[in-house]
């Protein structure tokens, strides 16, 4: 009984420090984020993969820091090393299609 009271307190201090996390980081609430992971039907909004139970990437413009949707982590992590960069984008396009 114990062991169950401990994994309800840790599951309720994990939603309220995501809570946090997505208003402090985003400005964005919990609810949201929600309603933008079925928005997106659970997928990535870049490569399309079904994400469904697993935590998705709030991708933002570093700029504005505006939200823009959400993302796998391996496409975020790709945006954020390209420096979201189109032309950099653009000439590793042009780079694959050279060698198809």
């Amino acid at each position: 009984k114990r062991q169950k009271v401990r994994d309800s307190d840790h599951e309720k201090e994990k939603l309220r420090t995501r809570k946090e996390r997505l208003k402090r980081k985003y400005n964005i609430t919990i609810e949201h984020y929600d309603s933008m992971v079925i928005a997106q039907d659970e997928k990535c909004e870049i490569c399309n993969k079904c994400l469904k139970g697993k935590s998705m990437c709030v991708d933002h413009c570093h700029k504005t820091l505006k939200v823009r949707g959400l993302l796998c982590n391996k496409c975020n992590s790709s945006l954020g090393l390209l420096g979201e960069n189109i032309e950099t984008l653009n000439s590793m396009i042009g780079y694959i299609n050279k060698y198809k």
